[in-house]
C-alpha cells in the first residue's frame, strides 16, 4: 500500500504568509502580527511529493494525482482512498463533490474530482460490470446521515465484535450511466451541503465536524451484485475542520466537538503514518471513521480474491491567507509528519504543540484584558455620583476634573523624577568614592586614562582600517590574478585542444602523403615494368616484322633476278629466230647487250632502292619532343624534393608534438586507472560495511523453517546475539512476530559449530523425505537452477521440500547432532551464509594464500560447504565449459549458463575497470558466496588482476 500526499494552496485576494516555491516546496512566512505576538516559529520550508498551483481546481487536481485510477478501479481491482483535509473556510468538500448554486438546489456548477473520476470510469466500463454509490456524513457524536436519503433515520453503526464497525440499512443505489451518476452525485452534494450549514454563532466563526464519505462499490456482474459480492470500491471522504475553536474553546458545545473530531484525525493520521511505514497492522480501532474504512484497506475477512493494495490519497487544503497563516502552519506539520514515515508509532496528535501553547497564552491574555476591561466598566462610578448640588453641564465638570486629574499626575510624575534624578546623583557620588578607595585612584584619573584609551583606540581603529584597505587592494589583486590565471588556463586549453586538432590533422596529413608517396612508388615501379615490358614487346614485334620485310624483299629480289633470266632467254630465243628465218635485224629491236646493260643496271640500283635495314636517325621533331619530356620530368623532380623536404620538417615537428600529446595522455591514463583502483577498493570496503549490516539485520532477526526427523515443519524466529557468539530461535505467534526474545526455546554457539552444510544432505532431511518416497533432496527447479526465487518459502511439506534446496543447510554440532533449517527466501539465505563465513572465521584457498603470503598463517576454523557436488548431466551451456570450469560449477552448485553469462560480463568490465567481488555480485545472478569462488577462480586463472593486490604494489 501506498500514501501520495498533494499540497492544494488556496491564494486569497490580499497579501499572503505562505509562497509556494516549487514543484514540490512550500515556504512558510508568518505574517508581521504574528512575529509581533512573538509566534514561536520563523521561516520555514517545507518538502512534498507534490504541491499543486495555487488556486487548483478538480481538474487539475484529478491531472495530477488521480488521472490512472479509474484504469486501476476497473482493470486492477485496486482499492483508493481520497481524503480531503484542510479548515472550513477552504473548498475541500467543493473541490472533491462538486460546488452547488445557491440559486438553484442541487445545481452543480462544477463536476468535482468526484465528478473526473466517474467520467473516466464509465469511459472505460465494460456492460457486465454493476456499479453502485453510497454517501453518508458521520458527526462528532459518531451519528450516521444518509446523504441519499436524509429522511433514513435506520441508518446506524452497528459495532461487531471481530469484523469491526459497519453502517446497517444504509441508502446504496445501482448507477448505469454517467448522467445518472452525476445526478445522483449532484444529489449527494446538496444535501451535504444542507447538512453543512452551521447556525451563526457571532463573532465566532462556523465549524463543521462531520466527516462526509462517498463510496463507490465494484461488482463482477448483476448476480454479484444482487448477491454483495464486491470486488472493489473508491472511497472519497470529505474531513471535518481541523481549526481549533477560538478563546481557548469559550464555546463548550464546539469545543466538545472539536475535540471528538481532533480524535479521529489522529486515528487517521496514526493509519496513514503506519501504511507508509509498511507496519504489518493497521491501527483501526482507534475511532469510528478508521473502524468504518477497514473494508476499504482490505482488513475485512474475507476479502475479494486477486485484488491489488489499496492505494491512499490525501488532498491537504492549505490557506495562504495571512489570518490563516497559524492554522497554515499546524496543517503543513501535520502533512510533513505524515510523509516522513517515521519507524515508530504514528503522531500522537495533528497539532503543533509549541504553537498550540503559544495560543492558549495569546487567548488567555486576550481574556484577562476583556475581564479588566468589562470589570473596570462594572466599577466605575461618575465624579458627580456623591454631589447633593445638581451640575447642569455635566461635559464641562468632567472637562475641569480631567483638566485637574492630569495636571496632578504630571506634577507628580515631575516630582517623582526630580526626586529620583536626585537620589541617583546621590547614590553616584556614594559609589564613586567607595570606588576610588578601592581602586586609589580618582574618577578624573580615570577619565584622563580613559580619553588616552580613546585616542589610542582611534589610531589603532585608524591603523586597522589603513590594513584592512590595503588587505583589500592585495585580495582583489589576488583575486584579478586568480581570474586572470583561470582565463590563462582555459585559453591554454583551448590552445592545447586547437593543438591537439592540428595534430591529428597533420598525422592524417602525413599518412595520407605517405600514403599518396607509397602509392606513387608502386606507380614508378608498375610503370617502369610496364614501359620496359613494353620496349621488349616492341623490339620483338619490330624483329618479327624486320624478319618479314626481309624475306618480302629477298623474295622480290629472286623474283627479278628469275624474271631478268627469263627475258634473256627470251631474248636469246627470238635473235635465234630471227636468225634462223634469215630476217634483217631492225634498228628499233632490243639487242641482247642492251637487255643484259638494262638487267645489270637493274641489279645495281634495285637493292638500294629496296634497302633492308631501317633507318637509325630519328627526326627532329621528335628530338624535340624528348628534350621537353627530359625538362618536364627534371622540373617535376626538384618540386616533389623541396615538397618531401617540407614534408619531413612538419613530421619531424608533429612527431615531438605526439610525443608529448603521448605523455600526457599518458598522464591521464594512469589517473584514470588510480582513479579506477580508488573506486574498487571504495567497494570492497563497501562489501565490508554490506557484510556488517546483514549482521545486523540477522541481530534482529528472520523467519526460518526448521525441519525435524519426525513429525511436521514449523517455523521458529533465529537472531544472533548481541556478542556474535550465538544465535537463538524462539516461538513466534500467528502473524509471524515473536514471542518472548528474552527467553528463546533454542542456544546454539558458534564454538560449537563443527560445520555448515549447504543443501538437503544431512540424515535429517533424508528422513524427514521418506513420506515421499524419495532417498534424497533433488532440486525440482530446474530452470534456474539456483538463481534467485522472488516467491517466499511456503508451508514444508514433504512433498515440497526439495523446491527449496537452494534456500536449505543444516549446522553440524557436537556428537554428530544437527540442526537443519529452510530459510524465507534467498536474500535470507544469502545473509546466513554470508554473516556465517564472518562469524565462524571461515576462509576460502585464494584468502588463505594471500594470508601466507602476507605471512599470516590462518588457523583451523569452521568449513561452510555444500554436502555433495552438482550433477551437471546434459544441462544447457555445460559444453561450453572447460574442465577445470565444470569442476568449479559442479563443486559449487552453480548452472553453466549462470557461469558462462557471468563470465562474459566480468571479462567485458575488466577490459576498463578493476573488478571486484561487489562487480560480480551485481553482474550476475549469483549470490555473495558464490560470487567469492567465481571471483576468486577467475584470479587464479588471471584473467584480471586483483585491486587489492595492486594497491599493495602501489
Amino acid at each position: 500500500m501506498e500514501v501520495d500526499i498533494g499540497i492544494c494552496p488556496v491564494q486569497p485576494l490580499k497579501s499572503a504568509s505562505v509562497s509556494r516555491l516549487g514543484e514540490s516546496t512550500v515556504h512558510f512566512v508568518p505574517p508581521p502580527a504574528l512575529i509581533e505576538a512573538h509566534f514561536p516559529v520563523s521561516e520555514t520550508t517545507f518538502t512534498f511529493d507534490t504541491v499543486l498551483p495555487a488556486n487548483a481546481g478538480p481538474s487539475e487536481i484529478h491531472a495530477s494525482m488521480l488521472q490512472d485510477s479509474a484504469q486501476s478501479f476497473l482493470n486492477n481491482n485496486q482499492n483508493t482512498v481520497v481524503f480531503a483535509y484542510g479548515q472550513n473556510d477552504l473548498p475541500k468538500r467543493s473541490n472533491l463533490f462538486g460546488a452547488v448554486d445557491e440559486v438553484g438546489v442541487g445545481q452543480p456548477s462544477t463536476r468535482g474530482i468526484v465528478g473526473q473520476v466517474l467520467f473516466d470510469v464509465f469511459k472505460l466500463k465494460s456492460a457486465e460490470v454493476a456499479l453502485t454509490m453510497s454517501a453518508y456524513g458521520l458527526g462528532a457524536t459518531e451519528t450516521v446521515t444518509d446523504l441519499i436519503a436524509p429522511h433514513n433515520t435506520a441508518a446506524v453503526i452497528s459495532e461487531q465484535i471481530k469484523e469491526g464497525p459497519s453502517i446497517t440499512d444504509l441508502s446504496r443505489l445501482e448507477v448505469t450511466d454517467y448522467e445518472g451518476a452525476i445526478t445522483l452525485l449532484h444529489k449527494i452534494a446538496a444535501n451535504g451541503e444542507t447538512l453543512a450549514l452551521d447556525p451563526p454563532r457571532p463573532p465566532l466563526p462556523s465549524y463543521v465536524p462531520i466527516h462526509f464519505i462517498l463510496t463507490i462499490t465494484k461488482y463482477a456482474n448483476a448476480e454479484a451484485a444482487e448477491s454483495g459480492t464486491e470486488s472493489n470500491s473508491l472511497t472519497f471522504v470529505a474531513l471535518a475542520d481541523c481549526q481549533r475553536p477560538p478563546l481557548c474553546g469559550i464555546d463548550l458545545d464546539q469545543l466538545a466537538k472539536y475535540e471528538k473530531t481532533l480524535k479521529s484525525h489522529t486515528a487517521l493520521a496514526a493509519v496513514l503514518t503506519a501504511i507508509r511505514s509498511n507496519r504489518l497492522r493497521l491501527p483501526f480501532t482507534k475511532s469510528k471513521l478508521t473502524g468504518l474504512l477497514r473494508r476499504a484497506y482490505n482488513q475485512e475477512k474475507p476479502f475479494p480474491e486477486g485484488i491489488q493494495p489499496t492505494r491512499t490519497v490525501l488532498l491537504v487544503f492549505v490557506s495562504l491567507a495571512d489570518a490563516h497563516a497559524e492554522e497554515t502552519y499546524h496543517t503543513l506539520m501535520l502533512a510533513k509528519r505524515l510523509q516522513a514515515s517515521p519507524l515508530g508509532g504514528g503522531p500522537t496528535t495533528c497539532r503543533e504543540l509549541g504553537v498550540e501553547k503559544w495560543r492558549l497564552e495569546q487567548d488567555m491574555g486576550e481574556l484577562k484584558n476583556e475581564l479588566a476591561i468589562a470589570k473596570a466598566v462594572h466599577d466605575y462610578k461618575p465624579c458627580i455620583f456623591d454631589q447633593a448640588k445638581p451640575v447642569l453641564n455635566i461635559h464641562e465638570e468632567e472637562s475641569k476634573r480631567i483638566a485637574i486629574i492630569q495636571k496632578r499626575r504630571e506634577d507628580a510624575r515631575l516630582k517623582a523624577q526630580n526626586e529620583m534624578r536626585v537620589q541617583a546623583q546621590q547614590e553616584a557620588a556614594v559609589i564613586i568614592q567607595q570606588e576610588e578607595c578601592k581602586s586609589d585612584s580618582t574618577l578624573k584619573e580615570l577619565e584622563e586614562k580613559l580619553k588616552a584609551k580613546l585616542v589610542l583606540n582611534a589610531e589603532l581603529s585608524a591603523e586597522r582600517d589603513r590594513k584592512v584597505k590595503e588587505f583589500d587592494k592585495q585580495l582583489e589583486k589576488i583575486r584579478k590574478k586568480k581570474q586572470e590565471e583561470e582565463n590563462r588556463a582555459l585559453e591554454l586549453k583551448e590552445e592545447v585542444r586547437v593543438l591537439e586538432e592540428e595534430l591529428a590533422g597533420r598525422t592524417a596529413a602525413i599518412e595520407q602523403a605517405r600514403h599518396q608517396l607509397e602509392l606513387l612508388n608502386q606507380d614508378h615501379l608498375q610503370g617502369r615494368e610496364l614501359i620496359l615490358q613494353g620496349r621488349e614487346e616492341t623490339k620483338e614485334k619490330r624483329k618479327a616484322i624486320f624478319e618479314k620485310r626481309r624475306a618480302q624483299r629477298e623474295q622480290w629480289l629472286k623474283e627479278i633476278e628469275d624474271a631478268n633470266k627469263r627475258v634473256l632467254e627470251q631474248v636469246k630465243f627470238l635473235i635465234q629466230e630471227r636468225t634462223a628465218a634469215g630476217l634483217p635485224a631492225r634498228p628499233d629491236d632490243f639487242t641482247q647487250k642492251e637487255v643484259q646493260k638494262d638487267i645489270e643496271s637493274i641489279q645495281k640500283f634495285l637493292p638500294k632502292l629496296i634497302e633492308l635495314d631501317d633507318p637509325k636517325q630519328e627526326g627532329a621533331a621528335s628530338k624535340h619532343l624528348r628534350v621537353q619530356l627530359e625538362e618536364y620530368f627534371e622540373t617535376e623532380k626538384l618540386h616533389f624534393q623541396r615538397k618531401l623536404q617540407e614534408e619531413e620538417k612538419r613530421k619531424v615537428e608533429l612527431e615531438k608534438a605526439a610525443e608529448q600529446y603521448k605523455s600526457r595522455i599518458a598522464d591521464h591514463q594512469t589517473r584514470i586507472k588510480q582513479d579506477q583502483l580508488q573506486e574498487a577498493m571504495k567497494k570492497e570496503r563497501h562489501l565490508e560495511g554490506l557484510v556488517e549490516q546483514v549482521i545486523q539485520y540477522l541481530e534482529h532477526g528472520c523467519r526460518m523453517t526448521k525441519i525435524p526427523s519426525k513429525g511436521n515443519a514449523r517455523k521458529r524466529y533465529f537472531f544472533i546475539s548481541e556478542d556474535r557468539k550465538k544465535f537463538y530461535s524462539c516461538e513466534m505467534d500467528d502473524s509471524g512476530v515473536p514471542v518472548n526474545r528474552k527467553r528463546p526455546t533454542t542456544t546454539v554457539y558458534f564454538k560449537d559449530i563443527k560445520r555448515v552444510i549447504l543443501g538437503q544432505f544431512t540424515t535429517t532431511f533424508e528422513n524427514f523425505l521418506k513420506p515421499s518416497k524419495r532417498d534424497r533432496a533433488i532440486p525440482e527447479d530446474k530452470e534456474q537452477d539456483g538463481a534467485y526465487n522472488p516467491n517466499p518459502t511456503q508451508a514444508i511439506t514433504p512433498q515440497n521440500l526439495s523446491k527449496y534446496f537452494y534456500r536449505s543447510f543444516s549446522f553440524e554440532l557436537n556428537k554428530g547432532k544437527t540442526l537443519d533449517v529452510v530459510t524465507e527466501t534467498d536474500s535470507d539465505f544469502e545473509a546466513w551464509t554470508v554473516a556465517l563465513k564472518r562469524l565462524l572465521g571461515t576462509k576460502s584457498r585464494w584468502e588463505r594464500e594471500q594470508a601466507a603470503k602476507a605471512g599470516n598463517f590462518c588457523e583451523a576454523f569452521t568449513k561452510i560447504e555444500w554436502g555433495d557436488v552438482a550433477v551437471l548431466g546434459s544441462k544447457p551451456g555445460v559444453e561450453q565449459l572447460k574442465m577445470d570450469e565444470a569442476l568449479l560449477c559442479s563443486q559449487h552448485h552453480i548452472a553453466p549458463t549462470q557461469y558462462l553469462t557471468a563470465k562474459q560480463e566480468i571479462l567485458q568490465k575488466a577490459q576498463t575497470a578493476y573488478v571486484t567481488v561487489y562487480d560480480v555480485r551485481t553482474l550476475s545472478s549469483l549470490d555473495l558466496p558464490r560470487s567469492q569462488e567465481v571471483y576468486e577462480y577467475f584470479l587464479s586463472q588471471r584473467m584480471f588482476p586483483s585491486p587489492s593486490e595492486i594497491a599493495d604494489k602501489l
